[in-house]
């Protein structure tokens, strides 16, 4: 029998592994260019095989010590005339902490009237930011243990980030490392024309987080060339133990690198490595193109909830799913038009205890023209229960061409209905408000699949 792999040997075979898949050429048909917002052939050739640094090159960084987060406006020091931040080292100066915390200010008021934003980013753009670039910078905690980081109020270090926006547009930020964060790398909402390449981070829960907080979704993101190693959490392993690295005791996973809520966007050349929960986390995308996502597992939530009680009052007025109260709906209140090209989907790339079960691809909840396209299914632990390559589960509409599905023999054609299904899981709750799910009836016939 083999030995088992140390923590380390681990890591270095999966991030030998992620910029394996990023070279490889397709495993079905031929790369026919990503899928752009306008719907055109992409035109970017430069992928992860151009190499993603986890420390940027170039001089060597100015350090800047913080002693909480600090608000960039147009006279920070650091930031030059053409408004751009470049070539820094941003730290949190741990003793300077005082015993409340640190003092957070606040940044106006929201869209909506809602409170007072804070600052929990060592980099926090206020409300209105325009046209700002950071490039080529690092943020570092100074914590080495997510278990170190002090639970304190107000402004507690446990909410610290490295670059916090709001409302903010035509940001772009290039080439910049994280590390040692107790929450996301890079969290926003409220933003329009937000731009993330080449961007690497470390010890971080999390990469990005795009989220809703009552405000207008988030549009015209692009993201391209990430990477999120070693991600870290605060889940208490005494109660809950799936959520432990396989190779480091007592250490608890991160969540997903990239998550939220993204409309006419692109993400791209996304690789994951180490506690990693999985690559992305989608809910109420419209119109996103998806490319070259190399990780264990991905998830599209159609909506937020759903209601099984079969009381409306129950489900902000709906049954079956729906959204809370102050979501934008303006775009439509579920996932339509996901386009998810030459990806791989490995369960057990990451070191994630519970990473070989559970279905490889999640889809719930009311979404329509979910497609896939000369992507890698690899098939999860089916020790204890039989899970699938593909769920999609309420009201959910997937066509799924030119893929290869590793671990499975061909299924029948047309494709038995549930439970016989092994391969991919199409059905509903049988529930009120329930919707009927579907698979494109050639699937058989227009993929492939390798025991």
């Amino acid at each position: 029998m083999r030995a088992p792999a140390t923590r380390r040997e681990f890591l270095k075979a999966t991030a030998v592994t992620a910029a394996a898949l990023a070279a490889a050429k397709p495993a079905v048909s031929q790369p026919q260019g990503g899928t752009g917002i306008s719907g055109e052939k992409g035109s970017d050739s430069s992928g992860p095989e151009a190499g993603i640094q986890w420390r940027p090159g170039g001089p060597k960084k100015e350090t800047v010590i913080l002693d909480k987060p600090h608000v960039v406006t147009p006279d920070s020091p650091y930031m030059n005339s053409s408004g751009e931040i470049a070539n820094k080292r941003f730290v949190l100066d741990p003793t300077r902490i005082g015993p409340t915390g640190f003092p957070t200010g606040t940044l106006g008021k929201p869209f909506g009237g809602l409170n007072p934003l804070s600052a929990f980013g060592l980099l926090t753009l206020p409300p209105g930011s325009k046209n700002i670039r950071i490039v080529d910078c690092e943020f570092e905690g100074p914590w080495r243990s997510i278990d170190e980081v002090p639970e304190l109020r107000p402004g507690g270090p446990r909410y610290l980030k490295g670059i916090d926006m709001y409302y903010a547009s035509g940001i772009r930020i290039e080439g910049c490392a994280f590390d040692y964060l107790p929450t996301e790398a890079i969290y926003f909402y409220g933003c329009v024309g937000v731009e993330i390449e080449d961007v690497w981070s470390r010890n971080c829960t999390q990469l990005v987080r795009a989220d809703w907080m009552g405000v207008p979704r988030n549009r015209f993101i692009r993201l391209n060339r990430l990477h999120h190693a070693d991600g870290w959490g605060g889940a208490d392993l005494t109660k809950d133990t799936d959520y432990a690295s396989v190779y480091e005791t007592g250490r608890a996973i991160g969540t997903n690198a990239v998550s939220g809520y993204y409309a006419d966007s692109e993400i791209s050349n996304l690789t994951t490595s180490g506690e990693v929960k999985a690559a992305l986390k989608l809910a109420n995308p419209v119109r996103v193109a998806l490319d070259r996502i190399y990780s264990s597992r991905f998830m599209i939530q159609g909506t937020m909830y759903w209601n099984l009680s079969g009381d409306p009052s129950q489900g902000n007025g709906k049954l079956g799913a729906y959204n809370p109260t102050g979501f934008d709906e303006q775009l439509g209140d579920h996932a339509v038009d996901v386009m998810i090209t030459r990806s791989r989907f490995r369960p057990n790339q990451n070191a994630w205890l519970r990473g070989g079960a559970g279905n490889t691809v999640q889809l719930s909840y009311h979404q329509e023209k979910i497609r896939f396209r000369d992507c890698v299914f690899y098939k999860p632990d089916q020790s204890v229960h039989k899970h699938q390559a593909i769920q999609a589960w309420d009201g959910v509409e997937v066509d799924a061409r030119d893929c290869l599905f590793v671990g499975w023999k061909k299924p029948a054609d047309p494709l038995p209905p549930f439970p016989e299904q092994t391969i991919v899981r199409v059905g509903t709750y049988r529930k009120p408000g329930s919707l009927p799910a579907s698979i494109n009836a050639d699937f058989s016939r227009v993929n492939e699949f390798r025991r």
